[in-house]
């Protein structure tokens, strides 16, 4: 049963990179600067041989910001991964997750968590909604732009997105995995709304990727400047194309 269960799993996830390939490479004309896609796609650690040299083939000039969850000493961490195959770069940023919140730890919790966990771990949870202390960085720049990601929950952070604007980056991408709230209309409203008030603080312009949601373009002062239609991006919004010579 065990086996019959991932064996089902791993096919929905390889159907998924099939489909998130086939639709990434579709773009290949177009030789978009930036290509970006949700939390948690997984789509390049899942790429065989030969789908990985079709993809470096087709965007030997674009930078892409991937999504994925990776062991990262005794638990896991939700990495924004990016990779940009001119310049032979791979790099990324990660947040904890906390068994069994992820990033949403119930406050009614907190008194109950401070018996295992210090003051300062809570605060940076409460505060920065990670426990991660060494995401210095929050950005990554190449000659054309400076690219910097906000990973679903960091939304709610003041801190974090602080942070990141002292970065100065000419783009921010936003990635979110809202399947996990079943495709709730009122979280994905929900996660618009925040990512306009990120855009407004940023002082950027902010991409908003949310895997099962349109994706979304905000201004600088945080207006949506418009909603991603399907011969932009892949109709569940998984894919946008950024071209900053247009």
């Amino acid at each position: 049963s065990d086996l019959a269960s991932s064996t089902n799993t791993l096919s929905k996830w390889k159907y998924r990179r099939d489909t998130l390939h086939k639709e990434i490479l579709s773009f290949a004309t177009s030789s978009p600067d930036i290509i970006a896609l949700p939390e948690d796609a997984r789509y390049m650690s899942l790429l065989d041989d030969k789908q990985l040299t079709s993809y470096e083939k087709a965007f030997p000039h674009s930078v892409l910001v991937d999504g994925d969850t990776l062991a990262f000493g005794n638990g896991f961490r939700n990495y924004s991964l990016i990779y940009d195959t001119e310049n032979n770069v791979e790099m990324g940023r990660g947040k904890n997750f906390l068994f069994p919140f992820s990033e949403y730890m119930p406050y009614v919790f907190l008194h109950i968590f401070s018996f295992v966990l210090s003051s300062e771990e809570i605060f940076s949870f409460t505060r920065n909604h990670t426990y991660s202390r060494d995401q210095k960085v929050m950005t990554y720049e190449n000659p054309s732009f400076k690219v910097g990601t906000l990973i679903c929950s960091e939304l709610f952070s003041y801190e974090t997105i602080s942070k990141l604007r002292e970065q100065k980056p000419t783009i921010v991408i936003i990635q979110s995995y809202l399947s996990i709230f079943h495709e709730s209309p009122l979280m994905y409203v929900h996660a618009l709304t925040l990512a306009q008030i990120a855009g407004a603080q940023l002082r950027t312009q902010v991409l908003a990727s949310l895997n099962d949601g349109p994706g979304v373009v905000v201004s600088e002062r945080g207006s949506i400047l418009r909603y991603l239609s399907a011969n932009e991006n892949t109709a569940r919004g998984e894919i946008i194309i950024v071209d900053s010579k247009q």
